[in-house]
Parts: C-alpha cells; structure tokens; sequence
C-alpha cells in the first residue's frame, strides 16, 4: 500500500514539474574566456578558428594576436556544466574538440585555458608513443591527451576496434591514450569520463587474452582497475556534488530530483558512493528536505494547494526513511511537514 501510494506521488510530483519548468532557467552568465593555442611540439603560436558551444547555442571568439583568443558574452543558461571548445586549425594540424566543465551558477565565469595542438602528419610509431611518456612526467596534462589522441584517432584506433586486430602496439596507444582521459577529468576538469571509462574496461577485458602484451608493456591489471575506479568516483563526484550547489541557489526541485535519481542509482553502485562518502541517509535527507524547501517557496509564490502539497508528501516519505543521520533534525523536519498537511 505504501509503494502504490509513493508510485502515485512521483506520478502527481512529475505532473507539477511540467507545470513549473518555465521557472528552471536564470539569466545567462556572463562569460569571458580567453584560450591560447600552442603547437604540441614547438610550443609556437598556433593560428585557429576558436568556438564555443553549449546545449546547441554556440559563440565564436575573436583573435586578439597570434595564437590568443577571448570571448566576452552570454551563451547559454545560468548553470553551464559543459561547455565543447572547437579548435579548427588548418593543415598538417590537427583540429581538437574539448569539453569542458565550467559552470556553477556563477554571475560571471572567468577563466584562461591553453590548449596544445599536434601535427596530424606525423608518423605515430613506437618511438611516438615513447615520446609522450615525458609529458605525463611532467604532469603535463593536456599535451599529454593531444599527443596521444591525434595517434589514436590517425591510425584509424577506436574502442570498436578494440576487440579485433589487436597488437602490441594497439595496446600501448589505447593504454596511453586512456591514461590522457583519466589525467585530464581528474585534474582539468575535461568531460571525458564516459570515453575514459570505456577504453578501462576494455583493456580490462583484453588483459587475460593478451597478457604477454601487457606484461612487455608493463601495465598491470590493479592498475587498470584502480585507474578505472577513479573514473568512476570521479564522475559521482561531479554529477551529485551538484546536489548542495543546487540547494545554496534555491534550486531545489533540481536538488530533490538530482537527489531522487541518487538514490536509485545507489541500488546498484553503494560501493562507488560509500568511497565518496555519500550514504543512502545523506541522499534521503537531500532529497526530502529539498522536496520540503521547493514546498515553501512555492507556497509563497501562490502555487496551488495540490502541487505544495505533492511537494510535501514526497518529502515526508524521503525523510521517514532516514535512519540514523540527523535525527533530531529529522524528526523536525517530518513535524514541520504534518503541521503543513494538516493545515491544507
């Protein structure tokens, strides 16, 4: 009875959304962005169209000298999350796509990018891929992930191809390469998880067929898979760390949701969020109190009885099922909540 009830308040809580997303958008923020373009291998000027796009609106910077490139505007809503760079460069360069994370409601994003560009002539041998070793060294990330992208992409590699015509070689670019990924999501904020995570697993699952490979090569599987879970941590991370952002800018029907979907992905990834420190409790309390908050903003904005009061339940149900954290608070919260019912 108790599921059927909260079956039926998702159903009535996903029709008040429909009825208020006009409300989800702010005023844009105003960016200024300025990106400087370097050659992979000389660190000269590189020369490019410089683009910016996010949620399909795109933007185009202007030159300010050789190789320096700024934006100064609006694009987009007020929370930007991913923001794709598109670096077109002419021959033998090789043109570069990089999404980044950017945004966080800010009023005015300020930020400096350097980006590297590699010769898309080269010839990607074994000392190629040797060379790049130095930039990882260096803890020099995005040149790092342009050296070894350009190989992967001009040599025809993709994680498809992964599963046949698999050579030493192959496995020492897809490795290098994917190290690249992981570099640039944990340090430079790139969006390259879903890519990353993908060429993990599938060296992963290439490991015990092509062992001797990895052996020369000296990769070993605790790598792979601690590599892989860092991605993985890593991509929680951004995703629900969005949840307390949400709820200090009033968001919080985008918190509660956030938090809703949390918590059914909790089901079957508890591992990845006990190593974040995000319990089952924490995304409850998250989304009930949420859910209690987007009430009582919308009752003073004249919203109707039913719509508040679908907001409520769906908070009294979230916060009933916390355990153990916060409970005075807890408790406070769910008396608040029957007072508000008892008085529609």
């Amino acid at each position: 009875m108790k599921r059927a009830h909260k079956k039926f308040s998702y159903i009535c809580f996903f029709i008040s959304i429909l009825i208020i997303t006009s409300i989800s958008y702010a005023r844009a923020a105003h960016l200024n962005i300025s990106v400087k373009l370097r050659c992979l291998a000389t660190d000269e000027c590189i020369d490019a169209e410089v683009g910016i796009c996010t949620e399909g609106i795109s933007a185009e910077f202007e030159q300010k000298r050789a190789g320096e490139y700024q934006f100064e505007g609006t694009l987009g809503p007020e929370d930007l999350q991913i923001c794709e760079f598109n670096l077109h460069t002419q021959n033998p360069f090789f043109s570069r796509t990089i999404p980044i994370r950017i945004g966080s409601f800010e009023e005015e994003v300020r930020k400096s990018f350097k980006f590297y560009i590699a010769n898309a002539s080269t010839e990607f041998t074994y000392g190629y891929l040797r060379d790049g070793l130095k930039y990882f060294a260096r803890q020099d990330y995005d040149r790092a992930l342009a050296h070894y992208e350009v190989a992967f992409i001009m040599t025809g590699q993709n994680v498809d191809s992964m599963s046949r015509d698999i050579t030493e070689y192959s496995i020492n670019l897809a490795y290098n390469y994917a190290r690249a990924l992981h570099n640039s999501c944990i340090h430079l904020k790139y969006n390259n998880d879903d890519l990353a995570i993908e060429l993990f697993q599938r060296l992963i699952r290439l490991y015990e067929h092509y062992k001797k490979f990895f052996t020369r090569l000296h990769i070993t599987k605790s790598y792979l898979t601690g590599a892989l879970n860092d991605l993985s941590k890593n991509k929680k991370i951004v995703k629900y760390g969005r949840i307390p952002v949400y709820f200090a800018k009033g968001k919080y029907l985008e918190a509660a949701n956030l938090a809703t979907e949390g918590l059914g992905d909790f089901q079957t990834n508890s591992k990845v969020f006990c190593k974040i420190g995000l319990t089952k409790d924490r995304l409850l309390t998250d989304a009930g109190v949420s859910y209690l908050k987007a009430a009582e903003k919308m009752e003073k904005t004249g919203a109707s009885a039913y719509e508040v009061r679908t907001l409520l339940i769906s908070s009294q149900e979230f916060l009933s099922e916390v355990k153990a954290l916060d409970p005075i608070k807890t408790k406070k919260n769910l008396e608040v909540i029957g007072m508000k019912l008892q008085k529609q």
